[in-house]
Parts: C-alpha cells; structure tokens; sequence
C-alpha cells in the first residue's frame, strides 16, 4: 500500500513590524466581580478574592513588509491573570490525545517522541470595519505588560513585532514583542 503524502498546511505567516507613536496605559486593583454577582456562572474556587489589572494601549503604523507599510494598528495588551493558573499551560496539556484520551507519539529513529496540538495562537487580530485600521486585544501575564512599560519610557523610538498566521479568513497571532530596534531591518 502506498504511503500517504503528508498534508500540506496552507497556512500563511507574515511578519510585521510597527513603529511606535504613542500609547496610553492603566492600571487599577479591584474585588473580584464574581463577589458581587447574584450568579457567577465561571467563578472557580480557586479564583482570586483580588484582581489586579495593567492595560496598554498602543498604536502605531507599520513598516515593514512593503505590501502593509503605512496601515495603522490599535494594539490593546491586557495583564491580568483571571484565574488561578492562567499561562500556566505546558507541553503535556497541549499533547495530543486519541479517541481514548491516551498521549499520541511518533517514533524518531526508534525513540517515541510526543506529538503536540498547540493552540492556534495567543490572540486573533482584524481589520476594523470600515476603516484601515487592524484590531488587536491580548491577554498577557502581567509581568509582560510591566515590561513594556519599562521600555516605553525610554525616549528612543520603538517597535512591535507581530508574527501573524492566517488560516483560512482568520489572522492569528503567534507572537507579540516590544524592542527598541527596527524588526524590520533585522
């Protein structure tokens, strides 16, 4: 019997670097809501009693690549650990499982080998309607969004990178940095 050929992914990735022009940024502490609501429907037990929470919000326009330059992007970075646990997730809980629930692996010459189903990015981004401007909201653990405030009181220019993934009409985001050099020129 002949062998199957792998499937190709159509998958499509972009790398995008935006320059900086300004940004606003907040934070604040709170009770948790779920306190206060007569029916918490996604309360856990092990959720905090406090929340703290750190929101950027950052836009610029991009540079880099040439087909994009000049589009504007809102970028919203949220901090904030809604549950206990969140960000939390290792390589064992994205492993994946078969029709019984049991860890899936390939061999490698001879050895076994884990086979992994990583979610499908951190965040989706859009094109606003109406408008040319693209939308993004991520959830990230606070500490990055402390991080990047450090960098944005720097006075040199900076830059996001955004490692996007299109599959099928959705944009995903893979991954979400701040530096202070042009990626773009990288």
């Amino acid at each position: 019997m002949p062998k199957k050929k792998p499937k190709r992914s159509d998958d499509e990735h972009t790398f995008v670097a935006i320059r900086v022009e300004r940004y606003e940024a907040s934070t604040d502490a709170s009770l948790n809501l779920d306190l206060k609501t007569s029916h918490p429907l996604f309360a856990r037990d092990d959720d905090p009693v406090y929340t703290f929470v750190t929101s950027l919000e950052i836009s610029g326009v991009s540079t880099y690549p040439e087909n994009r330059a000049g589009e504007r992007y809102e970028v919203r970075v949220r901090g904030e650990a809604t549950h206990a646990g969140d960000f939390s997730l290792t390589l064992r809980d994205v492993q994946k499982r078969d029709e019984h629930g049991v860890p899936v692996y390939r061999s490698y010459r001879g050895e076994p080998l884990p086979v992994y189903q990583p979610p499908p990015g951190i965040a989706l981004i859009e094109r606003r309607r109406g408008t040319a401007i693209w939308d993004l909201w991520v959830a990230v653990a606070p500490r990055l969004v402390s991080d990047m405030l450090v960098l944005l009181a720097q006075t040199r220019p900076l830059f996001l990178s955004l490692h996007e993934r299109k599959t099928g009409r959705q944009r995903w985001i893979e991954s979400i940095g701040l530096q202070t050099t042009d990626p773009a020129e990288e």
